[in-house]
């Protein structure tokens, strides 16, 4: 039951393209003749913060922003609500007894504190694409520390895709939940038209800013020529080039300096680069998904991105 009125059938039809809004005040209530172990929320907005209540116990939820969040109860749960304090946006909500969740159940860990890899994409996608093969060989393989961070958003364009990456992710082996800059997703089709729209300095910033703090030993970004020719591919291949010199300096944009301390990149790939050119074993089965290659994953990871299967890739 929902207090706002809202049809409680739109949260139970397994669908990131319905949802229902929720203000200061709302709050969903579930009941069930079954105990629950947790439930499995898929938020529609950027998560504010909101009360979880069941069992006489009240807690605070979303202060880790997880867009897909699981959350486990302690003792027999019946009976629970969801209390909104500021607008919040619920696209779907399922309820799990004990046992084994299923595989695409997301239980992200928090973003790394200090990476083993960074990897830069400049678009929901591009890091399947193009890095696909890294994330289940390193994320989960050899289970090392591995921070996505994405240049682009997309809750002013096509929202989907920012349920799609995390279902890519976690599909690839990803277990850090990913961060994301505020940058809009624009096309650019030069690097000049890119540092137009999105401004050099500001993303030179950003970049800076995100090394400093995930502290990553690796830094994965992409082709200074755009992979086929993307101006904002080449922008932030671009400024992760500069801002990998920066990160250890205390001049270079200080704030970030002081809230996050220096750092220094050990090192840097960018991908399709013309010296000292590595090649990673694509093909080799992997144990942690039962004997299947990094390829194979990484081509069942990109299905999750089912708004963009119209493309050539």
């Amino acid at each position: 039951a929902i207090s706002n009125g809202s049809d409680a059938g739109v949260i139970r039809d397994v669908s990131y393209k319905t949802s229902v809004y929720l203000q200061n005040g709302d709050t969903i209530t579930v009941k069930s003749d079954t105990p629950i172990s947790g439930i499995y929320l898929i938020w529609d907005a950027p998560v504010a913060e909101w009360t979880l209540k069941y069992n006489d116990k009240e807690v605070i939820q979303g202060t880790n922003g997880f867009l897909h969040d699981y959350i486990s109860f302690e003792g027999v749960v019946t009976e629970f609500s969801i209390c909104t304090a500021k607008s919040n946006r619920l696209a779907d909500i399922y309820c799990y007894g004990d046992g084994d969740l299923p595989a695409d159940v997301q239980v992200w860990e928090k973003m790394c504190e200090k990476a083993d890899i960074l990897l830069y994409s400049t678009h929901a996608d591009d890091e399947i694409l193009f890095f696909g093969s890294i994330l289940p060989e390193y994320a989960m393989e050899r289970d090392l520390e591995v921070q996505v961070v994405y240049f682009s958003q997309y809750w002013t364009g096509a929202k989907i895709r920012e349920h799609e990456k995390l279902d890519g992710l976690w599909h690839a082996g990803v277990r850090n939940y990913p961060y994301t800059a505020d940058f809009d997703d624009l096309y650019s089709t030069s690097f000049e038209q890119a540092c137009n729209i999105f401004g050099y300095d500001k993303a030179l910033e950003f970049t800076v800013g995100i090394l400093r703090r995930f502290k990553p030993q690796v830094v994965i970004a992409q082709d200074l020529n755009g992979e086929y020719g993307h101006g904002t591919h080449m922008f932030t291949a671009k400024i992760t080039t500069e801002a990998i010199m920066m990160t250890n300096d205390d001049s270079k944009y200080p704030e970030s300096a002081q809230e996050y301390g220096l750092h220094e990149v050990k090192k840097t790939y960018l991908h399709l680069y013309g010296e000292n050119k590595i090649k990673l074993p694509t093909r080799v089965p992997l144990e942690s998904f039962g004997g299947k290659t990094a390829l194979e994953i990484a081509q069942e990871s990109y299905k999750y991105h089912v708004s963009q299967q119209w493309c050539w890739f």
